[in-house]
């Protein structure tokens, strides 16, 4: 399994969606198994690690968005 972040498309109600970034897990042929429910941010415990995490995390923007409810919703963590 793996996983990284990705920007998740929630729709919360019709007139509103909301688009944020989350950890997404991957079973091992690449599918989508598992989200977030609430999205994350960059962290670390020194600046240096910060910096790889952000890294990381903006690598998000390269993907395009996935529906949160196109993951299965009894898997999410």
């Amino acid at each position: 399994m793996s996983w990284n972040y990705r920007i998740i498309k929630k729709k919360w109600a019709e007139d509103y969606t909301e688009f944020a970034v989350h950890e997404v897990y991957y079973d091992d042929d690449g599918k989508p198994t598992s989200v977030t429910e609430t999205p994350v941010y960059p962290l670390g415990e020194t600046e240096e690690e910060l910096h790889r995490d952000f890294k990381n995390y903006s690598r998000a923007f390269i993907e395009p968005a996935l529906n949160y409810e196109d993951i299965s919703n009894e898997e999410n963590v």
